[in-house]
């Protein structure tokens, strides 16, 4: 399985995180994506929770429009 490591800046932190592939297809905004696509986590210590926050950076959105309704509380992309 590919590993990488990537430094992010997170609210002027900079610090390490572990990507690899999707391992599966997954749904969002009606939009299918596929292993192709990296998703790095954190798992700082200093976050002091079990769960971990996962992030793709722009590749899931990358020609794509990103339409985001405040009033009615949805996303989607075309």
């Amino acid at each position: 399985m590919l590993f990488r490591a990537i430094a992010i800046s997170s609210w002027g932190n900079i610090h390490n995180v572990i990507g690899r592939p999707l391992k599966q297809q997954f749904e969002l905004a009606a939009s299918s994506f596929f292993s192709e696509i990296m998703v790095y986590a954190d798992y700082r210590k200093e976050a002091k929770t079990k769960d971990y926050d996962a992030v793709s950076g722009n590749a899931l959105f990358w020609n794509k429009t990103i339409i985001i309704d405040f009033e009615n509380k949805r996303v989607g992309f075309k």
